[in-house]
């Protein structure tokens, strides 16, 4: 009972503080003010967040010596499920809305390549790398490093962290959103 009165708590932490941040985030004099701190700072929190998870792991002797068995089902399960992620989502694009590979429907592609050149564009992976390494830094830590009285609380600072990423969220999007005209998030749109 103590376990889910927690999580139910955090729930209601969490729905708030996107609440919080959303209404923060829409008003006209936080929109239209720069913030070239917001994505560092959520970046930040999510490095925070995932070094945490990664202590959290390293810090357990349970699965530290089971790794073996646990990688190879998670890394089964992680493949298996991007796959079929990666299938739904074509589909789903290409056959049922209608879009090419960067979400454009044939008219806005055609529109859109008359006017630009045909540069390619570079993909930078830095985040990815960045969240590989927290991983492996926040587990050699938990194991080797970082006591026990610290590793106490790393649930503690994982809701922070989630806490933080999600006040911030709306913000970033409506800074966009206000900063990048003609700019459309297309996500959960109708259009």
């Amino acid at each position: 009972m103590q376990q889910m009165s927690g999580t139910l708590t955090n729930l209601v932490i969490y729905l708030a503080l996107v609440v919080l941040g959303a209404f923060i985030g829409s008003r006209p004099g936080v929109r239209s003010r720069p913030m070239p701190w917001l994505g560092r700072f959520q970046t930040a929190a999510l490095l925070l967040l995932i070094f945490t998870l990664g202590a959290e792991l390293g810090a357990n002797e349970e699965i530290v010596s089971s790794l073996a068995s646990i990688g190879l089902n998670a890394f089964v399960i992680t493949i298996t499920s991007m796959i079929g992620s990666m299938l739904a989502v074509h589909a789903l694009r290409k056959y049922i809305l209608k879009m090419d590979a960067f979400g454009r429907t044939a008219q806005e592609a055609q529109a859109e390549e008359a006017q630009t050149s045909h540069e390619k564009a570079h993909v930078d992976h830095s985040l990815t790398a960045l969240i590989v390494a927290a991983v492996v830094l926040g587990m050699l830590g938990g194991y080797f490093v970082l006591p026990d009285s610290v590793t106490a609380h790393c649930g503690t600072v994982i809701n922070f962290g989630l806490y933080l990423l999600l006040f911030a969220n709306q913000w970033s999007i409506n800074w966009a959103l206000e900063h990048n005209e003609g700019l459309q998030l297309s996500e959960f749109s109708r259009n």
